[in-house]
């Protein structure tokens, strides 16, 4: 499906550039970002900056699902590791055991949210 495009984004591309609003989009990203995880702060801004890099020049454009792939590949093959080594349990505590990924688990949605904002903030027409 084709996602339209954000009228005041296109607007305020048309006002103060593409430059300007691809900042402004990357800093509202990396906040959003460091809402959601606060002691993470360079991670926060990283994404921005994989944000930012998405909306200035299209060969980045797919670097953000293609982190988020990675991310939540990486946490999948430790958690598969580990239940292989200790074999846990199946009971309701289970997801407990692996808290050491689960930064990883947010930082692939948080990619996934950034291919939204980079997608409906990018002017196709």
């Amino acid at each position: 499906p084709v996602i339209a495009p954000l009228p005041l984004i296109e607007q305020a591309s048309v006002v103060f550039g593409s430059r300007a609003v691809a900042v402004g989009v990357s800093v509202g990203f990396s906040l959003f970002a460091w809402a959601n995880l606060p002691q993470w702060t360079p991670v926060a801004i990283l994404l921005g900056l994989v944000v930012f890099a998405g909306k200035r020049w299209s060969r980045f454009g797919s670097a953000a699902p293609i982190l988020a792939a990675l991310s939540l590949g990486i946490a999948s093959l430790y958690i598969m590791i580990q239940q292989r080594r200790f074999r846990y349990p199946p009971v309701f505590v289970w997801p407990q055991q692996f808290d050491r990924v689960h930064v990883l688990g947010v930082i692939a949605v948080l990619l996934i949210a950034a291919e939204y904002v980079r997608s409906a903030t990018t002017n196709r027409y």
